[in-house]
């Protein structure tokens, strides 16, 4: 008893007792190359310093991928797939599961060969491992850089014009005129951007108390969008419901400017066979939010007067999906 005692005290293991190693062995541990300290070896960020090491694959390829939280602004790398490859790898979708995703997300892609967001990382490492147990369950995968999806904006258009082999767009606020040929049109993308708003009144209650709600107001928007991206221009071009000049469509104009949009795109995709057409955001966009959540923000108008004498406490939440759309409508150019 006293030998095994004197062991366990140097550091060592009773073998009556412990049957499996603890801990790594030294000579597999990764030195951190910006603060010199030895980690794990199943580990992709350093534990005293943050920066990313080189996790040895002997020692992850059974663990269970975790996404490190990073900020939207942050630039990170994106993992994309064919939503219809992951509906039809059901270890994948078992993975995904470990994720976060929801059972009832993954169902919605079934039929969609949309290139959507898998998952976004906050290093290399994180994405490769990724990537590599998404090809061994099926779906082939590649990696995005935030800084190459959140690239310069489609240029906003306020109308187009038709002539044989070729189209005009016209700048929505200078009217510089773009044209492109027909065949150089690679992909056509169907939008929505969708805006929302709740304004709250809450009356102070007696000290100790919580406040007490007075009041509450929502309201949603959604704008049709269209993006058309020419190799030509690979900014690409951006079509709003609101604010353009439908006169393109001659004696197929309707007096409704929703179905003016859908004439529109059915339009250019006539005249633009070789685009690849892409109009199942609104389907797959809740699928979407995993790796690309909407953007909230909440505001406190503080104290307001409400009537005579009266004032109470004003605050506000509003989500849009803008970022969302953008590199969302992106992707599928870039993945043509």
């Amino acid at each position: 008893m006293q030998d095994t005692n004197e062991k366990t005290r140097a550091g060592g293991s009773d073998p009556r007792y412990q049957t499996d190693e603890l801990a790594f062995a030294a000579h597999t541990l990764i030195e951190c190359k910006n603060c010199g300290r030895n980690n794990a070896p199943n580990r992709f960020t350093c534990m005293y310093c943050g920066a990313a090491i080189e996790a040895r694959t002997e020692f992850t390829d059974n663990l269970t991928p975790k996404i490190s939280h990073i900020d939207a602004e942050a630039n990170g790398i994106n993992i994309v797939a064919r939503a219809s490859a992951i509906a039809a790898a059901p270890k994948a979708a078992e993975l995904l599961n470990t994720l976060g995703w929801a059972p009832a997300d993954l169902g919605i892609l079934s039929g969609s060969d949309t290139w959507i967001a898998v998952a976004r990382t906050a290093n290399n490492a994180e994405a490769d491992m990724l990537i590599s147990r998404l090809d061994r369950s099926g779906v082939k995968c590649v990696s995005i850089q935030d800084e190459v999806l959140n690239a310069q904006l489609p240029l906003r258009v306020g109308a187009i014009s038709f002539a044989d082999g070729s189209i005009g767009f016209s700048d929505f606020n200078t009217g510089e005129m773009h044209n492109v040929s027909n065949t150089s049109v690679a992909a056509i993308v169907n939008g929505m951007i969708t805006n929302s708003r709740t304004d709250v009144l809450e009356k102070r209650g007696r000290q100790g108390r919580p406040l007490k709600l007075i009041d509450e107001s929502a309201m949603t928007s959604d704008e049709a969008m269209l993006d058309i991206y020419s190799d030509e221009f690979e900014r690409g071009f951006r079509i709003n419901l609101v604010g353009f000049d439908f006169s393109c469509l001659g004696s197929q104009r309707s007096l409704l400017a929703v179905e003016n949009m859908k004439k529109l795109a059915a339009e250019l995709i006539r005249r633009c066979p070789d685009a690849s057409s892409v109009k199942d955001y609104a389907l797959l966009r809740l699928a979407l939010e995993f790796a690309w959540p909407l953007e909230t923000r909440f505001d406190s108008g503080g104290l307001v007067r409400t009537g005579v004498g009266q004032k109470n406490f004003a605050k506000a939440a509003s989500t849009t999906n803008t970022r969302q759309m953008n590199k969302f409508s992106r992707l599928q150019y870039l993945m043509k």
